[in-house]
């Protein structure tokens, strides 16, 4: 017994002699404001963080642990992988709670204070953890990771970054990386953060970013794995001179769910051939002499507050918004309604807002002045031979469905106001459009083709050098309605022959409805109406008034195979006494049929004629609706028909 009692107490005498690592994993302590270089050990810290990382094994694993020091650590470091690099502002106690690691070490909790500053570059290489320092560079980054072997965890970790230098970079990651709390700050044109290929998720979490950039966020060519900004915090970009936020050819999602507000003289926010969604709410975009928005080729849900872009005189400004095939919807809403809060667009040479083969834009509360005035492309009044899609616009809309634009105002400007093409169930509301244009062909709103409902409520459309409105179609089905709309040119009263053209032609269908409008004020007519080939085009007055212009207000033909209607119901039109002509007039010619139907209506002139004259050529079909109650005078052929309703 006694012997077997000896060798049980030199075994434990022998445990008690192990080392302290074999209790726990191992930390490796840097401070510099120790004397001398010593061992790494709490007793006796590294001064200098290249020392800690020499002493480290060649498989890693380590706890670097580096107090705050007297000074900035000038120098940077490499983490093997599964290395932790810890700073005094998150302490070793985090790790023992949080983390349930063992320590070979005492207590050391959190410091007070923004924790150690490193003026240089953390690399890490995957199974790492970076927490508690401040990271200040102005050389190639703060913090980087190329091809890490696997995740990697940065905590309460301040970035400083100038002078070009890259605040964050993540490049061919394929592991998660997280980044949480901390934040990063630019100054004198720093980056900020660029994430480059890979497919491990990235996830920023109540990390603010802010400061004064060259460029802050770039996320290239992902091929899957999420890259999300949430929690509390915001990213606040000022000034930035080079593009603000770049999201390209990423097939991962990039959601940034926190506030994202952009000010700069570059391109503010780019998104293409990706899939993003920004819905942090309080979000906006300013730029001078840049593009604001652009999304092209991508899958994108996204919404702001405001988004402005002002030219410079003479500058470089082409298009202050640009929104090609989006797939998702777009949000532009103002704020608390009031006029101009969702942003200004200036002096853009080509397209204040161009929309094309997009569906589901909401845009309102904007202004866009002296837009479409530079790069001038010659417009044709025929936009049917002569397409309108080379034309300049302030706002251009080019295959746009299911889309809203409300309470947006244009002035100005050397070309056509709004410049549509193929429009589908879209609502304009609140469209205030004033003062553009310089030639014959650029009137206030020139439409090339429609199909189901195309609506403009409450909206405005004065003194366009090219008329009010221009609309032609000639494949598709569609409708028109102008309601509680004002249609006049009283400031440039001898500009336009017409306010209102329509045209259909080859086998198009449209319907306009002027109702509860006002158009009036200018020395030529307010409607000239075309039908051509085997076209329809009805056109409907309910509740409007047409008044003050210079010789007949309306006129409608028919020739070939189309068919044509005019129709008033609780309508009023006017021509001056000194015109000696009728107020209306509707021809017919070839095979084609034209009908008038008014009821309950007024339309007269003081000159002893008809206010509303009928013609057609001998095998052109014609047909009357008279009001039963009495109304004005229709001089039609004996031979038109007498109908219940047109057709």
């Amino acid at each position: 017994m006694t012997g077997r009692l000896l060798l049980l107490l030199l075994i434990l005498t022998s445990f008690l002699a192990l080392p302290a690592a074999a209790a726990g994993r191992r930390v490796i302590f840097v401070d510099n404001s120790r004397d001398g270089e010593g061992d790494g050990s709490y007793e006796r810290p590294f001064k200098r963080l290249s020392s800690a990382q020499t002493a480290g094994s060649y498989n890693g694993g380590e706890v670097i642990y580096v107090a705050e020091g007297s000074a900035p650590y000038d120098e940077s470091i490499t983490l093997r992988r599964g290395q932790y690099f810890i700073g005094a502002a998150y302490g070793l106690e985090t790790l023992r709670t949080d983390l349930r690691m063992e320590l070979d070490a005492p207590i050391v909790a959190a410091v007070q204070g923004p924790g150690p500053t490193i003026r240089g570059t953390v690399t890490v290489a995957g199974d790492n953890l970076v927490a508690g320092f401040t990271v200040a560079t102005a050389g190639p980054a703060a913090i980087s990771a190329s091809g890490a072997a696997g995740q990697v965890t940065i905590r309460n970790t301040y970035v400083r970054t100038s002078n070009r230098a890259m605040g964050i970079v993540l490049s061919g990651v394929d592991h998660p990386v997280t980044i949480a709390g901390g934040g990063l700050e630019a100054t004198a044109e720093g980056n900020g953060i660029a994430i480059w290929g890979g497919n491990g998720e990235v996830t920023f979490d109540g990390f603010a970013v802010g400061g004064n950039f060259a460029n802050a966020i770039d996320v290239r060519g992902r091929t899957r794995g999420a890259v999300t900004f949430r929690g509390r915090a915001a990213i606040k970009i000022a000034d930035a001179t080079q593009p603000a936020v770049t999201i390209a050819n990423c097939a991962g999602r990039v959601e940034i769910a926190v506030p994202l507000q952009i000010t700069a003289r570059a391109p503010g926010l780019s998104i293409t051939q990706s899939t993003a969604k920004i819905s942090g709410g309080s979000s906006w975009i300013a730029t001078t002499d840049a593009t604001a928005l652009e999304i092209r080729d991508a899958n994108v849900e996204a919404a702001f507050v405001s988004v402005s872009a002002v030219g410079l005189e003479g500058g470089r400004l082409r298009e202050g918004i640009v929104v090609d095939k989006l797939r998702g919807t777009l949000v532009i809403s103002g704020e608390n309604e009031r006029p101009a809060s969702g942003g200004t667009i200036r002096n853009a040479r080509l397209h204040g807002i161009a929309v094309t083969q997009s569906s589901n834009v909401r845009i309102a509360h904007m202004v866009l002045t002296d837009d479409g005035g530079g790069d001038r492309a010659k417009c044709d009044e025929q936009i049917e031979s002569k397409t309108n899609l080379h034309c300049r616009a302030a706002l251009y809309l080019r295959h746009v469905a299911r889309s809203e634009f409300s309470n947006v105002t244009v002035s100005g400007g050397k070309q056509i106001g709004l410049n549509a093409n193929n429009l589908e169930d879209v609502v304009f509301g609140g469209l205030e459009i004033r003062g553009v244009g310089d030639d014959a062909a650029e009137a206030a709103a020139v439409i090339d083709e429609v199909r189901g409902n195309v609506r403009f409520n409450r909206c405005v459309f004065e003194d366009a050098a090219g008329g009010a409105i221009v609309v032609a179609q000639q494949f598709n089905a569609g409708r028109m309605i102008f309601d509680r709309c004002t249609i006049g040119a009283a400031g440039r009263p001898v500009a336009a022959p017409y306010l209102l053209t329509f045209r259909s032609s080859a086998a198009g269908r449209l319907d306009i409805e002027v109702r509860n409008a006002d158009v009036h004020d200018n020395a030529g007519s307010a409607v000239r109406a075309e039908a051509a080939g085997r076209s329809v085009l009805r056109l409907a007055f309910v509740d409007s008034h047409v008044q003050r212009f210079g010789r007949t207000a309306i006129e409608v033909f028919a020739r070939e195979q189309a068919q044509t209607s005019l129709s008033f119901e609780r309508a009023d039109v006017m021509t001056p006494a000194v015109v000696d002509r009728p107020a209306v007039t509707v021809a017919a010619s070839d095979g084609a049929s034209a009908c008038v139907a008014v009821v309950h209506s007024r339309v007269y002139v003081a000159a002893a004629v008809a206010p509303i004259r009928l013609t057609g050529t001998p095998n052109a079909r014609l047909g009357v609706v008279r009001d039963t109650t009495g109304g004005p005078a229709i001089d039609a052929p004996a031979g038109a028909a007498a109908l219940s309703a047109c057709p």
